[in-house]
Formats: structure tokens, sequence, C-alpha cells
């Protein structure tokens, strides 16, 4: 089998075989890119910008128009509950209550005071609903043995 090979010219220099040396199997390291920051364009400084005070329109609100008797159904359901979560209140020992359950019994007697508040300034809607704020939390509070 070597017979078949071509034989090189006489008069042509020996090449080096084509052998890599273990430093040429390994890669080179590679170098980590360190990003780098975005250019920052140099913009020219806006001029300030006037501002003219705004005028606001004047607060509006729009209450719920009732008639005479369904004022006085509405003082009548708010009275009740009212006295309802006042009633739980009172039954309760304060002292008894955890540290837990005493944050709700000061809520509920601020929203006792709220709602009375609502209906002094004839806002039923709003005393309807913190009458009724007020005896649910009253009555989720346990009562005293």
């Amino acid at each position: 089998m070597l017979e078949n090979l071509p034989v090189p010219p006489s008069g042509a220099p020996e090449a080096p075989p084509n052998v890599l040396s273990p430093a040429q199997l390994t890669p080179p390291p590679q170098q980590t890119k360190v990003a780098a920051e975005p250019k920052r364009e140099n913009r020219p400084a806006l001029p300030p910008v006037e501002t003219r005070p705004v005028a606001q329109a004047p607060f509006i609100q729009l209450l719920p128009q009732f008639s005479d008797s369904d004022k006085a159904a509405l003082q009548k359901k708010i009275s009740d509950l009212l006295d309802s979560a006042r009633s739980y209140l009172r039954s309760l020992n304060e002292s008894q209550l955890t540290e837990h359950q005493k944050p709700n019994f000061a809520a509920a007697h601020d929203f006792i005071r709220k709602s009375e508040e609502a209906l002094k300034r004839g806002e039923f809607s709003q005393g309807l609903v913190l009458a009724q704020k007020a005896n649910t939390l009253a009555a989720s509070l346990p009562k005293a043995p």
C-alpha cells in the first residue's frame, strides 16, 4: 500500500506533518462582553412650560331625592339598625375581647357615629350603609357569657 503513495519531488522542501499540538487543540478563552452603556444624547434643554391655574368646577354632590314617607321609613330602618348595634356593643365586655377583636369593636362605634352624622346632613343612603356596617360588625363580636 505504501507503494502507491506519490513521492514528493526531490527539490521541494519537506512539509511539516499536519499534527496539532495540545495548545492548539484547546480553544482560546472567551472574553466576556461588557454591556456598554447606551450613549446619552445631548439634547438641548426644553424651555420651561407655562402652567396656568385651571379653574375647577365646584364640587356637586347629587343626593337621591326621597319622598317624606321614604325618608321616614329610612330613618326608622337606620334607627333600628343603630339600636341593634348599640345593644350588641353594650352587651360586650371590652376587657375580654382579644387584640384581634378590639379594632372591630372600635370600628363599630365609629360606624355608628358616622351614620348619625350622615343622618344629620340628610344623607340617608350613606347613613343606611354605615348603620348596616355597624350592625354587622357588632354582631360578629362574641357576646360575654
